[in-house]
């Protein structure tokens, strides 16, 4: 089984094969997702609301844009 995980370099955050490295590892904090061992979490850049925006890691700051929600099937 191939699993993909976010990982975030220089900011930005991608897709990639998991390889659990420290910049692979996140968890989930209410309705925020921070990086362990940091205050950082994903953000969507800007608050955009477009459907192609970018997906950042960046300091926690309480905005809507830092907030998730997370449906399982």
């Amino acid at each position: 089984m191939l699993l993909f995980c976010a990982s975030d370099k220089e900011e930005k955050v991608y897709m990639m094969p998991f390889t659990n490295q420290p910049d692979q590892l996140w968890r989930l904090v209410g309705n925020r997702i921070m990086k362990k061992n940091s205050s950082e979490c994903l953000d969507i850049c800007g608050e955009s609301r477009r459907d192609d925006a970018n997906v950042i890691s960046y300091q926690y700051k309480g905005s809507a844009n830092q907030h998730w929600h997370l449906e399982y099937d």
